[in-house]
């Protein structure tokens, strides 16, 4: 029995001991994944998967780029991966091994390039492939400025190449530097999987990489002296203080300060080398002519202090919809002083943040389908909400909806409740909270121009969904008084103190 429970136990260990991580790279080998932003011209679909055993792979550590031949010969087909030159390197290496695909012809070319960042000129020359039916290792060495953000890049172009629509099979791709100090000057694991996030499998094309949640974060538990985060967002140029991510050492946080829009940056920290959990934030989004975000785009650990073990995750699931008042967008530091926030750190809570400024209600209505999610609509969230695992969903939307009178009062009941029903048939298991709008500051009590007020919302809220088997209401006005003393200076934010009474209350009411 007790040989049995050791294996057992054991079993369990090995499930979740070890982060996923890559060596020696500050890009991901992982051919398919979306940090390798797709460019063409002259039409098709752009490809790139794993090749299968008659294209003379393995099916799982090679890589067919361009098998369908897309691009038409007055075009050109590229894969680019955004990669920011650490300190102290003076140059840059892109390797990979090449060869032809079983069957094709001698005349298959292909290339390595470095572009700049805003891929208006190449960077030192680009290196020809010439494909054989052997593998072969070739790499591209450029002079680079540290800190400054370059564009990988895997091309066939007519600028350079005999043959255009080329294709071949390819492994372990990577990128590293050379003359880099700190943990970059030896061996180092690269963490890239993403925890409290359902949205990165939607790029972001201005950025080349995906956009995650707000408050997503990528981390390990670890005895590393020394680490680098590297963060980015599409925020900064209209919110940057929104923008800016959080390093979180058990729960003590410390802001990451981002300097331009789209422009990833690294950031060096340090510590005590004893077992400690870190975490790497990302920032919060809006929807400003578009959802803009920021996203943790990866983690280094120097191998010295051993594999990067996975942090455990927490029983109960928190998915979170709502505004820039879920957000925390006042906060001094969102990703710690925020509600949500504050029930991950001191509630015990995995957190999934599908909050931004300015949502509507009306938004979410009308979502277009993804490539990651096919459903639209409320349905969309739902289903996003049930890739995440959630078994507590709070729906905490409204504000805007009134501020904005793009909803009336009994239209946002209406509304409110068909969220709820769509949120129960992808999460039938979750416990559904619907959070009332909050209590906010005297200036945000009279009617607006429909003639409805917050309370107005909140009775309509309580009256659509009362008997509802699937969904319990939470009172605004219970959950948060609106004390100004717990308001920032626009009477509708919450400040931190406002969040904590916020974040103790919705813990009584759910049972954390």
């Amino acid at each position: 029995m007790r040989a049995a429970l050791k294996a057992a136990a054991l079993k369990k260990r090995a499930a979740i001991e070890y982060a996923t991580t890559e060596a020696n790279t500050i890009a991901t080998g992982i051919l398919t994944a979306p940090e390798w932003y797709l460019t063409a011209t002259g039409g098709g679909v752009v490809t790139a998967r794993l090749a299968t055993e008659l294209e003379g792979g393995d099916g799982a550590t090679i890589y067919a780029v361009n098998p369908s031949r897309d691009a038409t010969p007055s075009g050109y087909w590229s894969r680019q991966h955004y990669v920011v030159a650490p300190t102290g390197a003076t140059q840059l290496v892109l390797t990979g091994e090449f060869r032809r695909i079983v069957g094709d012809s001698s005349s298959e070319k292909f290339a390595l390039a470095f572009a700049n960042q805003g891929q208006t000129a190449w960077v030192g020359s680009q290196q020809l492939v010439t494909l054989t039916d052997s593998w072969q290792t070739v790499s591209l060495t450029v002079s680079v400025t540290a800190g400054t953000v370059y564009r990988a890049t895997l091309i066939c172009h007519d600028a350079f190449l005999a043959v255009l629509n080329s294709r071949c099979l390819m492994r372990n791709l990577r990128v590293y530097p050379n003359g880099a100090s700190g943990v970059f000057a030896s061996s180092w694991y690269r963490l890239r999987t993403v925890r409290g996030d359902t949205r990165g499998g939607d790029n972001n094309a201005s950025l080349g990489r995906p956009t995650h949640n707000p408050q997503a974060w990528i981390g390990a538990r670890t005895k590393a002296a020394s680490w680098v985060a590297e963060v980015s967002s599409s925020l900064y140029s209209t919110y940057a203080t929104q923008s800016h991510g959080s390093q979180n050492i058990n729960t003590t946080h410390t802001v990451l300060t981002l300097a331009a829009n789209d422009t990833p940056k690294q950031f060096a920290g340090s510590g005590v080398s004893e077992r400690k959990d870190l975490r790497i934030h990302a920032g919060l989004a809006v929807d400003s002519a578009g959802v803009k975000a920021s996203s943790v785009l990866a983690l280094y650990l120097p191998q010295s202090a051993g594999v990067p073990k996975v942090i455990p995750a927490k029983a109960r699931k928190v998915f979170v919809i709502g505004d820039s008042i879920a957000a925390g967008w006042t906060t001094t530091l969102p990703q710690r002083d925020s509600w949500g926030a504050i029930l991950r750190d001191s509630y015990n809570v995995e957190l999934c943040l599908e909050a931004w400024g300015s949502r509507e209600l009306a938004d979410d209505e009308v979502l277009a389908a993804t490539s990651s999610y096919a459903s639209t609509g409320f349905a969309q969230v739902a289903a996003r909400a049930a890739a995440f695992g959630a078994t507590d969903i709070i729906l905490a939307l409204g504000v805007n909806d009134w501020l904005n009178a793009t909803l009336t009062k009994t239209a946002y009941g209406t509304k409110l409740a068909s969220y709820a029903s769509a949120l129960h048939s992808a999460n039938p298991s979750a416990a559904i909270w619907a959070l009332t709008p909050l209590s906010l500051g005297a200036s945000y009590s009279a009617p607006n121009v429909n003639g409805d007020t917050l309370a107005d919302f909140r009775t309509q809220a309580t009256s659509a969904l009362t008997g509802s088997p699937s969904v319990t209401v939470l009172d605004g006005a219970t959950i948060f008084p609106g004390s100004g003393a717990e308001l920032n200076a626009d009477a509708i934010h919450p400040n931190d103190a406002g969040h904590e009474t916020i974040a103790d209350n919705i813990a009584a009411e759910i049972g954390l």
